[in-house]
């Protein structure tokens, strides 16, 4: 990373120190390490796309603030970029993530659905399978993860969720 220069460094470092605060345990001292480094980098960025032209810098910064367990703030910035990029794939599933994590399952469902429609992905159904799960619909969400282990037989998740959801029926 050390070769790049520029804005193009904000970026890469802000997203590297992004990913593998990610891949720490939740509320760990490394993850937090990781946080404060990736968020040093991004608003950088964040002064230079003030007038958040910048989506992935400012959905970056949303997700930042989710894991560090600020989810009321990370809503009102998805929702002030989901008005401006309104068909972006990425902004509605990020907010279902805020939602999921403040145990608001119907919202979560919706703009989880809304992602799906404008971009078929696999995180969004199986989000989709666990919200219809917590709210009561069983064969909903199980309906979903059959599908999910159809495109992808070796989803070991998906394979444990629908044991999980067997378990309750």
């Amino acid at each position: 990373l050390q070769k790049y220069s520029g804005t193009y460094a904000q970026e890469a470092f802000a997203q590297h120190y992004f990913e593998l605060a990610r891949n720490e345990i939740t509320g760990s001292e490394s993850q937090q390490d990781f946080l404060t480094k990736a968020l040093n980098y991004n608003e950088k960025l964040e002064i230079l796309y003030k007038d958040y032209s910048d989506k992935i810098v400012w959905t970056r910064s949303a997700r930042i603030g989710l894991l560090q367990g600020n989810a009321n703030d990370a809503l009102a910035l998805l929702e002030k970029l989901h008005e401006k990029f309104t068909e972006d794939t990425y902004i509605p599933f990020h907010l279902g993530e805020c939602y999921q994590k403040k145990r608001d399952y119907q919202k979560a469902l919706v703009y989880y659905q809304k992602a799906y429609s404008l971009m078929l992905l696999i995180d969004s159904a199986d989000r989709i399978a666990f919200c219809q799960f917590k709210l009561g619909n069983l064969e909903g969400s199980l309906d979903i993860f059959r599908h999910i282990v159809e495109e992808n037989p070796m989803d070991a998740t998906a394979i444990n969720a629908m044991g999980m959801v067997f378990f309750e029926l």
